[in-house]
């Protein structure tokens, strides 16, 4: 061909060396989006064997040994990555995030600024930094950062969920009952959202339409207890007793766990069955 003819040889092989290498790196994204985790890893060790120097492997590994539980693994290729760029905003955010996961959510809150020092934008560490403020109890700082994320990204149910949170947090609940709406605008099966959006329609009064959200959590997760449980405070509030006391039931064969064994004695109690209302009462520490 007379392009290569213009090309020396050593050229030539390292072109196709870096397409090799992208094209490996394109295959481990596609097979970390389906959670073929290891067949990922096996991309990203492919490319190192030839590539020590490849700063997106070892992120890529990084981002995938994360998601299988692997931490410490994980945080040392992270740093490999570092060692190479410290300016790498990704793998700075992505160190944030497995300190975080490991409970240091002070250094996890320093790499997060880090990144957002050199790209203010970056919308991973927008919504990582929210997460940790939140946790810290800085609900009004995590819901202006909420905000800028959701700015660049207004598709992001994640992001909705948790400005969702603070927003409740911070006792503005009908805009917290619109950001858990938009959560199920974007994604209709988002659990947490619907059981949250449950939990404001309780709080505010309007029961039924709160067990109607617990029911589309319980279409998707049957054993999901603190879902069971609320659905029989709010079947209780409507005066719904003996439902309520099924519905405690199942999440007490889930879970023993001792306030549920009270509000089933409370409805045993309102439904005239004393000898075993006092038996759950005993029960009490």
């Amino acid at each position: 061909m007379v392009i290569v003819s213009y090309l020396t040889e050593g050229v030539f092989i390292g072109l196709l060396s870096e397409f090799k290498k992208n094209s490996l790196i394109r295959k481990a994204h596609e097979l970390n989006s389906k959670g073929e985790y290891q067949k990922a890893i096996e991309c990203y060790d492919e490319i190192l064997r030839t590539d020590l120097y490849y700063t997106n492997a070892w992120y890529g590994k990084s981002v995938v040994l994360r998601e299988l539980g692997k931490y410490q693994d994980a945080l040392e290729a992270n740093e490999k990555a570092l060692e190479l760029d410290p300016e790498y905003v990704g793998a700075l955010t992505n160190k944030g995030a497995l300190l975080e996961i490991l409970g240091k959510n002070n250094d996890a809150l320093e790499y997060y600024n880090k990144a957002l020092e050199i790209n203010p934008r970056y919308f991973y560490a927008l919504d990582c930094k929210a997460t940790v403020l939140t946790k810290f109890g800085r609900y009004q700082e995590a819901l202006d950062i909420y905000n800028k994320a959701l700015e660049i990204n207004p598709n992001s149910a994640k992001t909705w969920f948790g400005k969702g949170v603070v927003l409740n947090m911070l006792g503005n609940h009908k805009m917290a009952l619109k950001a858990y709406n938009n959560v199920l605008k974007i994604d209709p099966n988002y659990v947490d959202a619907w059981h949250n959006k449950g939990y404001l329609l309780a709080r505010m009064g309007d029961y039924r339409e709160a067990i109607d959200s617990y029911d589309r959590v319980l279409e998707i997760y049957p054993n999901k207890t603190d879902t069971l449980y609320c659905k029989g405070n709010a079947l209780t509030n409507i005066g719904k007793h003996q439902e309520a006391l099924e519905s405690y039931n199942e999440a007490l064969k889930i879970d023993p766990n001792y306030l549920l064994w009270y509000n089933r004695g409370c409805i045993l109690n309102k439904l005239r069955k004393i000898s075993g209302c006092y038996k759950i009462f005993l029960i009490m520490p």
